[in-house]
């Protein structure tokens, strides 16, 4: 799997390090030693503090890119040894075969090393993580007594020393390398909605699915909404019948043929009440008794459309002066056209009601807002933090979900700037 080069160097390709990572099993938090690998450990941790640190509270950061090559096919696999096990037929469906898995000559794989209360702890390429604490020269979550182990650690310890001992030889040099080759699954980026309309007809349009009516509706509700006014009391039946306002808004099949409000909550929300639906109707003190008393907590009375954790629909009550305030939420990509459907059937209804991220859900309703693009290995939610707060991005895709319109869209994305590594001030 191996190859050594005058003892200073450990040359893994692409498929050999993919399949080290297949025999590392993520150990638990039992601790395991190695003099050799502490020793390896201590010399990255003085490498590492000659490039300026990150800073994220008491961490300090540091973020690198290793490569690695895809090599010759034989470093792939055994063509002899696979066609015999009835793998391949042929040696050109073999080379195809490798050929897709590893498309491109050089693979990039993400490192981010973090140093907090005397330990330091690696991710690397989000499939191994362990610490190591530097005081007690222990590992943990890997065994680094095994020999598959010890042969990854190996090549990440010499192969992060010479990335930096490359960098502190021509910062500038090194900056422009990475900045010019990484790869563009790799980076993160932002493309403006609209432009990916324009491009297909394939992706799902905001604007046409809520309807030009609607859309202008909408425009002209969210300059009229008062956020000042509330609900001088509410009942439970008042919360079911502005419930049932958000749902015949839609036209929801499954509610089609339904007739009172409660049965139309208990077809479509989350159904865990918390006790919601146990109260008198028609009584404000009830509603206000069961809402103080939070019995309901950690339940879901308020998700009248179910989904995710980012994926559904809220109706939320909160208290607010001496009444109560309504909170219209439900923001994802997925479902801001029902959510706007709900916002225009309230605001006709002279309901009053709170619909955070008002202007940027008309951008997406638009087409104006921009989608960001995370890499490959990111999983696209919850990404807001990866983005400048000023660019206003909620929504997100990898790259390969828009890989047959790539040529198409090039000059459309905007990509952010690679993060540079800088010498740490003496």
């Amino acid at each position: 799997m191996s190859k050594s080069n005058k003892g200073k160097n450990i040359i893994l390709f692409s498929p050999e390090l993919d399949s080290l990572l297949q025999y590392i099993h993520a150990g638990t938090d039992k601790p395991s030693k190695s003099k050799e690998m502490q020793c390896q450990v201590k010399k990255v941790f003085s490498t590492l503090s000659k490039i300026k640190s990150m800073k994220e509270h008491n961490d300090r950061i540091w973020p690198l890119w290793l490569r690695t090559k895809r090599g010759p096919i034989g470093a792939f696999g055994n063509f002899d040894e696979l066609r015999d096990e009835g793998e391949f037929e042929s040696f050109i469906e073999f080379e195809e075969y490798w050929k897709a898995e590893y498309p491109e000559p050089i693979q990039w794989h993400e490192l981010k090393v973090v140093f907090y209360g005397g330990k330091l702890y690696f991710t690397f390429s989000q499939k191994v993580n362990f610490y190591v604490d530097l005081e007690t020269e222990e590992f943990f979550y890997l065994n680094v007594q095994e020999k598959y182990t010890k042969k990854l650690l190996n090549w990440l310890f010499i192969s992060i020393i010479a990335e930096i001992t490359e960098f502190l030889a021509n910062p500038e040099k090194y900056n422009e390398k990475i900045a010019l080759n990484l790869p563009l699954n790799k980076r993160f980026g932002k493309l403006k909605r609209i432009s990916l309309w324009n491009c297909s007809n394939k992706y799902y349009r905001h604007d046409q699915e809520l309807g030009s009516q609607n859309l202008k509706k909408f425009t002209e509700m969210i300059k009229e909404i008062d956020e000042t006014t509330y609900l001088k009391s509410i009942t439970l039946k008042d919360f079911l019948r502005y419930c049932e306002i958000c749902y015949d808004a839609n036209g929801y099949k499954s509610i089609k043929h339904v007739s009172s409000p409660r049965e139309k909550y208990l077809k479509m929300a989350d159904l865990r009440h918390g006790g919601l639906l146990d109260i008198a109707e028609n009584d404000p003190n009830a509603f206000a008794g069961w809402y103080k008393s939070r019995t309901w907590s950690g339940s879901h009375p308020w998700e009248i459309c179910q989904g995710g954790n980012s994926t559904h629909i809220s109706l939320q009550v909160v208290p607010y002066k001496n009444g109560w305030q309504l909170y219209l939420e439900g923001f994802s990509s997925a479902r801001a056209v029902e959510t706007a459907k709900m916002s225009i059937a309230l605001h006709t209804y002279k309901v009053p009601f709170i619909l955070p991220h008002k202007e940027e859900m008309l951008r997406m309703l638009q087409g104006e807002d921009y989608i960001g693009i995370v890499p490959d290995n990111v999983t696209p939610r919850y990404c807001h933090a990866c983005f400048p707060e000023k660019d206003h991005i909620y929504d997100f895709i990898n790259l390969w979900s828009i890989a047959e319109d790539q040529d198409k869209l090039k000059d459309e994305i905007i990509w952010y700037p690679v993060q540079i590594l800088e010498l740490e001030k003496k």
